[in-house]
């Protein structure tokens, strides 16, 4: 888990570096990834009330981006070029059973995560009704929300140019013509990623801490910043 939530955290930066943020600024992918995790790092280490507060406010804006995208490709229906057996397609030439497979290796790493949540358990009061409630409400509105979008974005473009591009939901807004500024979208996108590595390096550093208290990773890993009681 330790090993996965590091790969996905350096995945996010990269993610984030990439044609989002090339929309706003044009600066070399390394640097900002590197800032990007910097910036990330020191968010964690001011306490878990900031990290959090941040989270909330950045999963609202992320909903409501990929609620856009739906919104974009119900639009674009309007236009009568839109496709909606697209999403019941295969690509010709792959086995349905491998493309299935492959979409749930996706889906799977979408919802890795979750499950994770339970490190930071001991902030919750009354663990044992709010956390399971919360837990299973979050996976169905998430599952939900992905379905939708994946129909929406395979209804409006083709599944070849939705692979060659790094940003395929700005090319459906793009093409959805309902106007909206591809910047809106775009800072939509980079604030999706940056919640995703937030919540990432928390679990990671929480998951290093509690290996070291239990001897399992050196102790310096148990280490926390006397003032602010954060990982160090």
């Amino acid at each position: 888990m330790l090993s996965a939530a590091v790969t996905s955290a350096a995945g996010l930066s990269l993610a984030f570096a990439g044609d989002y943020l090339a929309a706003f600024i044009s600066v070399s992918p390394h640097i900002a990834a590197l800032l990007f995790l910097l910036v990330i790092a020191l968010l964690n280490a001011r306490g878990i009330k900031e990290s959090l507060g941040a989270n909330l406010v950045m999963t609202v804006i992320e909903l409501s981006g990929l609620i856009l995208v739906v919104v974009a490709a119900a639009w674009y229906f309007r236009t009568g070029e839109a496709d909606l057996g697209r999403s019941l397609e295969f690509k010709p030439g792959i086995s349905p059973v491998l493309a299935v497979l492959g979409a749930a290796l996706l889906a799977f790493y979408s919802f890795v995560g979750f499950e994770t949540s339970a490190n930071l358990a001991e902030e919750i009061r009354d663990v044992r009704k709010v956390y399971p409630r919360a837990l299973f409400a979050a996976l169905l509105t998430a599952g939900v929300v992905y379905m939708a979008v994946g129909i929406a974005a395979s209804s409006v473009l083709p599944m070849e140019k939705l692979v060659a591009t790094s940003a395929p939901l700005l090319e459906v807004v793009r093409a959805s013509g309902l106007h909206i500024s591809p910047r809106v979208f775009a800072f939509i996108a980079l604030i999706a990623v940056a919640n995703g590595a937030l919540l990432t390096m928390i679990m990671a550093s929480r998951l290093a801490y509690g290996m070291a208290c239990l001897g399992l990773l050196p102790g310096a890993l148990s280490r926390v910043l006397p003032q602010r009681r954060t990982l160090g």
